[in-house]
Protein backbone atom coordinates (compact mmCIF):
# COMPACT_ATOMS: atom_id res chain seq x y z
CA UNK A 1 0.00 0.00 0.00
CA UNK A 2 1.63 3.33 -1.27
CA UNK A 3 0.39 6.48 0.52
CA UNK A 4 0.32 9.79 -0.80
CA UNK A 5 0.52 11.72 2.67
CA UNK A 6 1.17 15.40 1.53
CA UNK A 7 -1.52 18.01 0.09
CA UNK A 8 -0.32 17.43 -3.63
CA UNK A 9 -0.33 15.03 -6.11
CA UNK A 10 2.60 12.93 -6.13
CA UNK A 11 4.53 9.92 -8.20
CA UNK A 12 6.70 7.36 -7.50
CA UNK A 13 8.72 3.60 -8.30
CA UNK A 14 7.85 1.28 -6.43
CA UNK A 15 10.76 -1.56 -6.93
CA UNK A 16 10.90 -5.21 -5.15
CA UNK A 17 13.51 -7.03 -4.16
CA UNK A 18 13.91 -10.73 -3.32
CA UNK A 19 16.61 -11.99 -1.41
CA UNK A 20 18.55 -8.53 -2.74
CA UNK A 21 17.62 -9.24 -6.52
CA UNK A 22 15.37 -7.10 -8.15
CA UNK A 23 12.23 -8.70 -9.24
CA UNK A 24 9.75 -5.79 -10.72
CA UNK A 25 8.73 -2.08 -10.64
CA UNK A 26 5.91 -0.37 -10.53
CA UNK A 27 4.91 3.82 -11.82
CA UNK A 28 2.10 5.10 -9.70
CA UNK A 29 0.64 8.39 -9.80
CA UNK A 30 -0.99 9.61 -6.50
CA UNK A 31 -3.73 12.08 -5.57
CA UNK A 32 -3.13 14.26 -2.54
CA UNK A 33 -3.99 11.61 0.29
CA UNK A 34 -4.58 8.78 -1.79
CA UNK A 35 -3.72 5.72 -1.05
CA UNK A 36 -3.24 2.76 -3.68
CA UNK A 37 -2.55 -1.13 -3.28
CA UNK A 38 0.24 -2.60 -5.99
CA UNK A 39 0.45 -6.04 -6.57
CA UNK A 40 3.40 -8.26 -7.78
CA UNK A 41 3.62 -11.58 -9.21
CA UNK A 42 6.67 -13.28 -7.57
CA UNK A 43 7.61 -17.09 -7.86
CA UNK A 44 10.32 -18.69 -5.59
CA UNK A 45 13.21 -20.58 -6.89
CA UNK A 46 13.26 -22.57 -3.57
CA UNK A 47 11.56 -24.30 -0.44
CA UNK A 48 13.05 -21.54 2.06
CA UNK A 49 12.75 -18.38 4.08
CA UNK A 50 12.69 -15.57 1.27
CA UNK A 51 13.35 -11.68 2.36
CA UNK A 52 11.07 -9.31 0.42
CA UNK A 53 11.72 -5.95 0.06
CA UNK A 54 9.49 -3.14 -1.49
CA UNK A 55 11.35 0.26 -1.99
CA UNK A 56 10.28 3.71 -3.09
CA UNK A 57 12.62 6.62 -4.67
CA UNK A 58 14.68 8.74 -2.58
CA UNK A 59 12.94 11.69 -0.46
CA UNK A 60 13.29 13.84 2.51
CA UNK A 61 12.53 10.95 4.75
CA UNK A 62 14.66 8.02 3.78
CA UNK A 63 13.66 5.59 6.80
CA UNK A 64 10.29 4.63 5.66
CA UNK A 65 11.42 4.00 2.01
CA UNK A 66 11.98 0.84 2.41
CA UNK A 67 9.26 -2.31 3.44
CA UNK A 68 10.07 -5.58 4.39
CA UNK A 69 8.60 -8.92 4.37
CA UNK A 70 10.26 -12.16 5.66
CA UNK A 71 8.43 -14.92 3.26
CA UNK A 72 8.70 -19.12 3.73
CA UNK A 73 7.80 -20.30 0.30
CA UNK A 74 6.73 -24.21 0.59
CA UNK A 75 6.68 -26.65 -2.37
CA UNK A 76 3.14 -27.99 -1.25
CA UNK A 77 0.86 -26.87 1.38
CA UNK A 78 1.42 -28.81 5.25
CA UNK A 79 -1.81 -29.66 6.76
CA UNK A 80 -2.62 -32.11 9.50
CA UNK A 81 -4.87 -34.38 10.37
CA UNK A 82 -5.48 -35.39 14.20
CA UNK A 83 -7.79 -38.68 14.52
CA UNK A 84 -7.33 -42.08 16.23
CA UNK A 85 -8.88 -44.24 13.63
CA UNK A 86 -7.76 -46.08 11.11
CA UNK A 87 -7.10 -43.96 7.43
CA UNK A 88 -6.22 -47.15 5.79
CA UNK A 89 -9.65 -48.83 6.42
CA UNK A 90 -12.12 -47.58 3.90
CA UNK A 91 -15.43 -46.33 5.66
CA UNK A 92 -13.78 -44.16 8.77
CA UNK A 93 -13.91 -40.44 8.69
CA UNK A 94 -9.84 -40.64 8.32
CA UNK A 95 -10.09 -42.60 4.97
CA UNK A 96 -12.63 -40.07 3.63
CA UNK A 97 -10.31 -36.99 4.63
CA UNK A 98 -6.93 -38.81 3.98
CA UNK A 99 -7.81 -39.12 -0.01
CA UNK A 100 -9.91 -35.90 -0.07
CA UNK A 101 -6.42 -33.68 0.50
CA UNK A 102 -3.96 -36.27 -0.87
CA UNK A 103 -5.00 -38.70 -3.11
CA UNK A 104 -2.22 -40.21 -4.55
CA UNK A 105 -0.38 -39.91 -1.19
CA UNK A 106 2.94 -37.94 -2.50
CA UNK A 107 4.57 -35.42 -4.20
CA UNK A 108 2.14 -34.62 -6.89
CA UNK A 109 -0.80 -34.13 -4.11
CA UNK A 110 -1.06 -30.20 -3.88
CA UNK A 111 -1.36 -30.59 0.30
CA UNK A 112 1.27 -32.63 2.45
CA UNK A 113 -0.74 -34.65 4.79
CA UNK A 114 0.32 -35.39 8.36
CA UNK A 115 -1.56 -37.59 10.17
CA UNK A 116 -1.13 -37.10 13.98
CA UNK A 117 -2.96 -39.06 17.01
CA UNK A 118 -4.51 -37.59 19.89
CA UNK A 119 -1.42 -38.73 22.35
CA UNK A 120 0.81 -36.71 20.00
CA UNK A 121 -0.40 -33.39 19.81
CA UNK A 122 2.22 -30.67 20.84
CA UNK A 123 3.52 -27.14 19.82
CA UNK A 124 6.03 -28.63 17.92
CA UNK A 125 3.60 -31.33 15.83
CA UNK A 126 1.15 -28.54 14.88
CA UNK A 127 3.84 -25.69 14.16
CA UNK A 128 4.52 -26.33 10.76
CA UNK A 129 0.65 -27.05 9.48
CA UNK A 130 -1.37 -24.34 7.68
CA UNK A 131 -4.63 -25.75 8.72
CA UNK A 132 -5.19 -28.99 10.97
CA UNK A 133 -8.45 -31.29 11.04
CA UNK A 134 -10.02 -32.81 13.83
CA UNK A 135 -12.41 -36.04 14.02
CA UNK A 136 -12.62 -39.08 15.80
CA UNK A 137 -10.74 -39.28 18.99
CA UNK A 138 -10.16 -41.68 21.04
CA UNK A 139 -8.05 -40.25 23.51
CA UNK A 140 -7.94 -36.86 25.25
CA UNK A 141 -6.29 -35.12 27.55
CA UNK A 142 -5.95 -31.19 28.50
CA UNK A 143 -2.51 -30.66 27.27
CA UNK A 144 -3.79 -31.92 23.60
CA UNK A 145 -6.71 -29.61 24.15
CA UNK A 146 -4.09 -26.32 25.45
CA UNK A 147 -2.07 -27.45 22.12
CA UNK A 148 -4.83 -27.22 19.81
CA UNK A 149 -6.22 -23.68 21.42
CA UNK A 150 -2.63 -22.10 21.44
CA UNK A 151 -2.60 -23.43 17.49
CA UNK A 152 -5.73 -21.45 16.87
CA UNK A 153 -4.62 -18.27 19.06
CA UNK A 154 -1.87 -17.53 17.25
CA UNK A 155 -2.86 -17.74 13.92
CA UNK A 156 -3.85 -21.42 12.80
CA UNK A 157 -7.05 -23.15 11.47
CA UNK A 158 -8.55 -25.99 12.78
CA UNK A 159 -11.77 -27.91 11.61
CA UNK A 160 -13.33 -30.12 14.02
CA UNK A 161 -15.27 -32.09 12.26
CA UNK A 162 -18.33 -34.35 14.17
CA UNK A 163 -17.43 -37.91 14.88
CA UNK A 164 -17.54 -40.76 17.69
CA UNK A 165 -15.57 -41.64 20.96
CA UNK A 166 -14.96 -38.24 23.41
CA UNK A 167 -14.89 -36.12 20.80
CA UNK A 168 -17.74 -33.60 22.61
CA UNK A 169 -15.05 -34.14 25.71
CA UNK A 170 -11.92 -32.20 23.98
CA UNK A 171 -14.72 -29.40 22.28
CA UNK A 172 -16.43 -29.02 26.03
CA UNK A 173 -13.00 -28.53 27.28
CA UNK A 174 -11.82 -25.86 24.98
CA UNK A 175 -14.74 -24.48 25.65
CA UNK A 176 -14.23 -24.21 29.00
CA UNK A 177 -11.10 -22.16 28.65
CA UNK A 178 -12.45 -18.89 27.73
CA UNK A 179 -15.84 -17.00 29.62
CA UNK A 180 -16.73 -16.30 26.16
CA UNK A 181 -16.13 -19.76 24.81
CA UNK A 182 -14.50 -20.50 21.94
CA UNK A 183 -16.43 -22.45 19.81
CA UNK A 184 -19.30 -21.53 17.53
CA UNK A 185 -21.76 -23.33 19.52
CA UNK A 186 -22.31 -25.79 22.33
CA UNK A 187 -22.30 -29.28 20.99
CA UNK A 188 -25.28 -31.43 21.87
CA UNK A 189 -25.39 -35.52 22.13
CA UNK A 190 -25.46 -37.47 18.46
CA UNK A 191 -28.90 -37.70 16.98
CA UNK A 192 -29.25 -40.75 15.08
CA UNK A 193 -32.47 -40.74 12.58
CA UNK A 194 -34.49 -44.36 12.80
CA UNK A 195 -34.70 -46.55 10.26
CA UNK A 196 -38.11 -45.71 8.81
CA UNK A 197 -37.28 -41.66 9.23
CA UNK A 198 -36.55 -39.44 6.74
CA UNK A 199 -32.76 -38.40 6.56
CA UNK A 200 -31.53 -35.01 7.58
CA UNK A 201 -29.60 -33.24 4.74
CA UNK A 202 -27.29 -30.17 4.50
CA UNK A 203 -28.03 -26.92 2.71
CA UNK A 204 -26.22 -23.69 1.47
CA UNK A 205 -26.25 -21.48 4.51
CA UNK A 206 -27.88 -18.13 4.50
CA UNK A 207 -25.48 -16.18 2.97
CA UNK A 208 -22.21 -16.99 0.78
CA UNK A 209 -18.50 -17.18 2.07
CA UNK A 210 -15.41 -16.98 0.88
CA UNK A 211 -14.51 -20.83 3.06
CA UNK A 212 -16.90 -22.37 0.38
CA UNK A 213 -15.78 -20.29 -3.01
CA UNK A 214 -15.03 -23.88 -5.20
CA UNK A 215 -18.51 -24.38 -4.11
CA UNK A 216 -20.71 -23.54 -6.98
CA UNK A 217 -24.43 -24.49 -8.15
CA UNK A 218 -23.93 -27.73 -8.93
CA UNK A 219 -21.76 -28.94 -6.15
CA UNK A 220 -24.66 -27.19 -3.57
CA UNK A 221 -27.49 -29.29 -5.34
CA UNK A 222 -25.44 -32.46 -4.67
CA UNK A 223 -24.92 -31.27 -1.20
CA UNK A 224 -28.76 -31.34 -1.01
CA UNK A 225 -29.00 -34.85 -2.19
CA UNK A 226 -26.65 -36.45 0.30
CA UNK A 227 -28.46 -38.32 3.26
CA UNK A 228 -27.28 -37.98 7.22
CA UNK A 229 -28.23 -40.70 9.48
CA UNK A 230 -26.31 -39.04 12.52
CA UNK A 231 -25.73 -35.70 13.04
CA UNK A 232 -24.73 -33.72 16.46
CA UNK A 233 -27.65 -31.26 16.67
CA UNK A 234 -26.15 -27.39 17.57
CA UNK A 235 -26.89 -25.53 21.21
CA UNK A 236 -26.71 -22.10 21.90
CA UNK A 237 -25.05 -20.68 18.90
CA UNK A 238 -23.00 -17.85 19.71
CA UNK A 239 -23.25 -14.11 18.36
CA UNK A 240 -19.63 -13.96 16.80
CA UNK A 241 -20.78 -17.43 14.91
CA UNK A 242 -20.96 -17.57 11.22
CA UNK A 243 -22.87 -19.83 9.72
CA UNK A 244 -21.55 -21.27 6.01
CA UNK A 245 -24.14 -24.71 6.11
CA UNK A 246 -27.05 -25.40 7.54
CA UNK A 247 -29.09 -28.73 7.62
CA UNK A 248 -32.81 -28.77 6.44
CA UNK A 249 -34.10 -27.61 9.07
CA UNK A 250 -32.60 -24.32 9.50
CA UNK A 251 -30.38 -25.42 11.71
CA UNK A 252 -26.59 -24.86 11.60
CA UNK A 253 -24.26 -27.74 9.75
CA UNK A 254 -21.18 -26.18 9.61
CA UNK A 255 -19.88 -22.52 11.06
CA UNK A 256 -16.85 -20.61 12.21
CA UNK A 257 -15.79 -18.52 14.87
CA UNK A 258 -12.55 -16.14 15.32
CA UNK A 259 -9.99 -17.35 17.89
CA UNK A 260 -7.77 -15.12 18.66
CA UNK A 261 -5.54 -14.60 15.08
CA UNK A 262 -7.33 -17.95 14.21
CA UNK A 263 -10.37 -19.16 12.99
CA UNK A 264 -12.35 -22.64 14.23
CA UNK A 265 -14.34 -24.20 12.26
CA UNK A 266 -17.25 -26.72 13.61
CA UNK A 267 -19.11 -29.57 11.45
CA UNK A 268 -22.11 -30.89 13.05
CA UNK A 269 -21.65 -34.05 10.84
CA UNK A 270 -18.76 -36.86 10.40
CA UNK A 271 -17.70 -38.11 6.27
CA UNK A 272 -17.67 -41.89 7.79
CA UNK A 273 -19.60 -44.64 6.66
CA UNK A 274 -21.68 -45.45 9.64
CA UNK A 275 -22.85 -42.24 10.00
CA UNK A 276 -23.90 -41.83 6.26
CA UNK A 277 -23.36 -41.00 2.70
CA UNK A 278 -21.15 -37.81 2.36
CA UNK A 279 -17.87 -39.52 2.64
CA UNK A 280 -18.50 -41.46 -0.53
CA UNK A 281 -19.10 -38.27 -2.71
CA UNK A 282 -16.83 -35.42 -4.53
CA UNK A 283 -18.89 -32.69 -3.19
CA UNK A 284 -17.26 -33.82 0.22
CA UNK A 285 -13.73 -33.55 -1.36
CA UNK A 286 -15.13 -29.89 -2.91
CA UNK A 287 -15.53 -29.39 0.86
CA UNK A 288 -12.89 -30.12 2.54
CA UNK A 289 -10.51 -28.41 -0.77
CA UNK A 290 -12.37 -25.12 -0.36
CA UNK A 291 -11.57 -24.93 3.76
CA UNK A 292 -8.24 -26.06 3.46
CA UNK A 293 -7.28 -23.55 0.43
CA UNK A 294 -9.29 -20.67 1.56
CA UNK A 295 -8.57 -21.17 6.07
CA UNK A 296 -4.74 -21.05 5.31
CA UNK A 297 -3.29 -17.55 5.75
CA UNK A 298 -1.79 -15.99 2.91
CA UNK A 299 1.58 -15.92 4.15
CA UNK A 300 3.11 -17.07 7.26
CA UNK A 301 1.78 -15.89 10.25
CA UNK A 302 3.01 -12.30 10.45
CA UNK A 303 4.93 -10.64 13.60
CA UNK A 304 3.68 -7.25 14.59
CA UNK A 305 7.23 -6.27 14.10
CA UNK A 306 7.52 -2.84 14.96
CA UNK A 307 10.89 -0.09 15.50
CA UNK A 308 10.78 0.90 19.15
CA UNK A 309 8.98 -2.30 20.50
CA UNK A 310 9.90 -5.47 21.46
CA UNK A 311 9.33 -8.91 19.98
CA UNK A 312 8.65 -12.40 20.81
CA UNK A 313 9.13 -15.07 18.10
CA UNK A 314 9.31 -18.34 17.42
CA UNK A 315 11.86 -19.52 15.09
CA UNK A 316 10.64 -22.30 11.76
CA UNK A 317 13.60 -24.39 12.92
CA UNK A 318 13.79 -26.28 16.06
CA UNK A 319 16.50 -25.08 18.39
CA UNK A 320 18.68 -27.69 19.00
CA UNK A 321 19.82 -28.58 22.93
CA UNK A 322 23.31 -30.05 22.15
CA UNK A 323 23.97 -27.11 19.80
CA UNK A 324 25.76 -23.97 20.29
CA UNK A 325 24.57 -20.93 21.80
CA UNK A 326 21.73 -18.63 19.23
CA UNK A 327 23.17 -15.98 17.76
CA UNK A 328 20.61 -12.85 16.81
CA UNK A 329 21.89 -10.61 14.40
CA UNK A 330 19.95 -6.95 13.68
CA UNK A 331 19.62 -5.43 10.23
CA UNK A 332 23.28 -4.41 10.04
CA UNK A 333 24.73 -7.86 10.76
CA UNK A 334 25.27 -7.06 14.21
CA UNK A 335 25.14 -9.49 17.50
CA UNK A 336 21.81 -7.96 19.33
CA UNK A 337 23.02 -9.29 22.91
CA UNK A 338 20.04 -8.69 24.68
CA UNK A 339 18.55 -11.28 22.77
CA UNK A 340 17.49 -14.58 25.20
CA UNK A 341 15.61 -17.56 24.71
CA UNK A 342 11.81 -17.48 26.49
CA UNK A 343 8.87 -20.05 26.88
CA UNK A 344 6.51 -18.69 24.11
CA UNK A 345 3.33 -20.49 23.69
CA UNK A 346 5.17 -23.57 25.61
CA UNK A 347 7.66 -23.72 23.28
CA UNK A 348 11.15 -22.14 22.89
CA UNK A 349 10.52 -18.70 21.32
CA UNK A 350 13.43 -15.49 21.13
CA UNK A 351 13.14 -12.73 22.89
CA UNK A 352 13.84 -8.88 21.53
CA UNK A 353 13.76 -6.35 24.35
CA UNK A 354 13.62 -3.71 22.05
CA UNK A 355 13.75 -3.03 18.18
CA UNK A 356 16.08 -0.48 17.16
CA UNK A 357 16.31 -0.44 13.56
CA UNK A 358 14.31 -1.82 10.06
CA UNK A 359 15.22 -4.44 8.40
CA UNK A 360 16.05 -8.29 9.23
CA UNK A 361 16.03 -9.71 12.15
CA UNK A 362 17.97 -13.21 12.09
CA UNK A 363 18.67 -16.01 14.45
CA UNK A 364 21.12 -18.64 13.67
CA UNK A 365 22.54 -21.65 15.62
CA UNK A 366 26.39 -23.06 14.83
CA UNK A 367 25.86 -21.42 11.29
CA UNK A 368 22.32 -22.99 10.58
CA UNK A 369 19.71 -20.32 10.56
CA UNK A 370 16.55 -21.32 12.66
CA UNK A 371 14.36 -17.65 11.56
CA UNK A 372 13.96 -14.65 10.70
CA UNK A 373 11.49 -11.40 11.27
CA UNK A 374 10.91 -8.62 9.58
CA UNK A 375 11.18 -5.43 11.51
CA UNK A 376 9.28 -1.97 9.93
CA UNK A 377 8.74 1.60 11.23
CA UNK A 378 4.87 2.21 12.37
CA UNK A 379 3.13 3.38 9.24
CA UNK A 380 1.92 6.28 11.74
CA UNK A 381 5.78 8.03 11.39
CA UNK A 382 5.04 8.56 7.72
CA UNK A 383 2.25 10.84 8.22
CA UNK A 384 3.89 14.30 9.17
CA UNK A 385 0.48 16.37 9.57
CA UNK A 386 0.24 18.39 12.32
CA UNK A 387 -1.77 16.66 15.71
CA UNK A 388 -4.87 18.46 17.20
CA UNK A 389 -3.33 19.52 20.71
CA UNK A 390 -6.71 17.28 21.82
CA UNK A 391 -5.13 14.16 20.33
CA UNK A 392 -1.88 14.20 21.71
CA UNK A 393 -2.78 15.17 25.26
CA UNK A 394 -5.40 11.74 24.75
CA UNK A 395 -2.20 9.89 23.49
CA UNK A 396 0.00 11.11 26.39
CA UNK A 397 -2.59 10.59 28.86
CA UNK A 398 -3.08 6.31 27.77
CA UNK A 399 0.40 6.25 28.45
CA UNK A 400 0.21 7.75 32.12
CA UNK A 401 1.89 10.99 31.27
CA UNK A 402 0.93 14.33 32.43
CA UNK A 403 1.37 17.38 30.49
CA UNK A 404 0.39 20.74 29.60
CA UNK A 405 -0.28 22.22 25.72
CA UNK A 406 -0.51 25.47 24.63
CA UNK A 407 -1.11 26.49 20.80
CA UNK A 408 1.45 28.33 19.45
CA UNK A 409 -0.31 31.58 18.94
CA UNK A 410 -1.55 31.69 22.85
CA UNK A 411 1.81 30.80 24.09
CA UNK A 412 2.98 33.66 26.00
CA UNK A 413 6.64 36.02 24.61
CA UNK A 414 9.50 32.97 25.34
CA UNK A 415 11.65 35.90 27.49
CA UNK A 416 8.73 36.44 30.12
CA UNK A 417 10.33 35.00 33.55
CA UNK A 418 7.61 35.14 36.37
CA UNK A 419 5.98 37.70 34.59
CA UNK A 420 8.98 39.93 34.65
CA UNK A 421 10.23 41.94 30.94
CA UNK A 422 13.28 41.33 30.32
CA UNK A 423 13.86 43.72 27.65
CA UNK A 424 14.78 47.08 30.86
CA UNK A 425 17.18 44.49 32.83
CA UNK A 426 19.31 43.73 29.49
CA UNK A 427 19.39 48.06 28.65
CA UNK A 428 20.42 48.55 32.29
CA UNK A 429 23.19 46.42 31.55
CA UNK A 430 24.51 47.09 28.16
CA UNK A 431 24.60 51.17 29.75
CA UNK A 432 26.48 49.08 32.00
CA UNK A 433 29.18 47.74 29.57
CA UNK A 434 28.91 51.16 27.69
CA UNK A 435 30.03 53.28 30.91
CA UNK A 436 32.61 50.85 31.96
CA UNK A 437 34.18 50.97 28.89
CA UNK A 438 33.96 55.06 29.08
CA UNK A 439 35.78 54.50 32.15
CA UNK A 440 38.25 52.00 30.87
CA UNK A 441 39.10 55.21 27.84
CA UNK A 442 39.51 57.65 29.88
CA UNK A 443 41.90 56.06 32.44
CA UNK A 444 44.36 55.38 29.34
CA UNK A 445 44.73 58.93 28.41
CA UNK A 446 48.22 60.54 28.67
Amino acid sequence: RVTNHSDAPAAATVGVLIDGRTAGSMYVELAARESRELSFPATFDAEAEHRVTFTLGRDAMELDNELHMAVRALARVPVALVADDDPDDPGTASYFVTRALAPRGDARDSYALTRLHSGNITDATLQDSRVVFVTELQRFSKETSDALLRYIQRGGALVVLGGAGDNNLHLIAMESTSPAGVLPWVPGHAHESPADAKPRRVTQGPGPSPLLHNFDLNASEALERINLRRVWPTTQLRESARVLLQFDDGSPALAERAVGDGRLVLAAFSPAHRDGDLGKHGVFVALIQSLAEQLQPSSAPLHDAVVGQSLLFTPQQSLSTNGGPVVVTDPDGQPVTEATIAMGGGQPAISIPRLNSPGFYTATQDNRQLGQVAVNLDTRESDLRRLDPERVTDALRDADITTHLHAAAEAEAPLHVKRVPLWGWMMIAALGLLATELLILGARRP
